[in-house]
């Protein structure tokens, strides 16, 4: 029996350990890349082996995609929270400000790449530039030393940890979650084309697209100040409220003028929606922040 807790102890300690983030950062490095191989290679695998292969490629390339980015979100989030213990929810705000600065930049290098009038630059190179920022990380993870997860410092076992996933409060933040991670990603991933049709311009539905994260990067910086205003779960209140409001005032909106409006409200609601569930996870959650989160994501 001894030996078995000293095993479990051992398990519990490597899993849980300081070198955790890194290696599940260089996990996500390697599947970012690998998916960009893949998805490059559709155009090869196209020529010889037909659309079969060449959808295999595409699958499988966005499919490591995802799990890249699902890793990647899972460890940063509870390291921001390890590293700032006291005050999780302003720096989860300003490290979740990096998803509309990412949509900013993206857009507008959309918009350069695929003018209304003109031949688009080759889909291959559009999709190349999501590695700058891998490399970037890939570098920037280079002789890095990473804390102890919240797991490892509060001595919490893996079967503690595993245990609290089936807790019926995790898996009614699960669910919350998800509505939560569907609010805002899907309804970023169309929201630019039916803008667009509104406006006459594809091009006009983007730039707007742009507008919109724009207020949110913005507002997650400030996002502290708004806090010790309005209770956390006040906060997520009013953010639903307002990202309810916007979308119909969207499913109605007939001239730009409107769309702008209407983008606009939506964008304040849904600002604060994904880090503040992050934080208050983490809140409810700390002793096993990692392993409730890797579940949590994605995204």
């Amino acid at each position: 029996r001894r030996r078995h807790t000293r095993l479990q102890g051992d398990w519990s300690s490597d899993v849980c350990s300081s070198d955790l983030y890194g290696r599940l950062m260089f996990l996500a490095f390697l599947t970012h890349f690998v998916s960009a191989v893949l998805t490059l290679a559709a155009g090869a695998a196209f020529a010889s082996g037909g659309k079969e292969a060449a959808y295999q490629c595409l699958f499988w390339g966005m499919f490591l995609f995802a799990i890249g980015n699902g890793i990647a979100e899972a460890v940063v989030n509870p390291l921001v929270a390890t590293l700032f213990p006291d005050n999780k929810t302003h720096y989860l705000n300003i490290l979740h400000a990096g998803w509309p600065g990412g949509l900013i930049v993206g857009g507008l290098a959309s918009y350069f790449m695929n003018p209304d009038d003109a031949k688009p630059v080759g889909w291959q190179i559009q999709m190349s530039l999501f590695m700058v920022p891998v490399v970037l990380y890939g570098v920037m993870l280079l002789g890095q030393k990473f804390p102890k997860s919240e797991a490892s410092a509060a001595g919490v076992s893996i079967g503690s940890m595993v245990g609290q996933l089936f807790a019926p409060l995790m898996l009614v933040l699960l669910v919350i979650h998800a509505m939560v991670g569907y609010v805002e990603l899907g309804t970023d991933s169309w929201i630019s084309k039916i803008t667009g049709n509104i406006m006459a311009s594809p091009q006009k539905g983007l730039l707007l697209f742009v507008y919109t994260s724009a207020l949110m990067f913005a507002l997650r910086f400030f996002a502290g100040p708004i806090v010790h205003r309005i209770s956390p779960l006040g906060l997520l209140c009013v953010s639903g409220i307002l990202g309810f409001v916007g979308l119909n005032m969207l499913g109605v909106a007939e001239s730009g003028l409107i769309c702008v409006v209407a983008a606009t409200v939506y964008a304040a609601g849904k600002t604060f929606l994904w880090p503040r569930s992050e934080e208050h996870t983490s809140e409810l959650q700390s002793p096993c922040n990692l392993v409730c989160r890797l579940l949590l994501e994605k995204k």
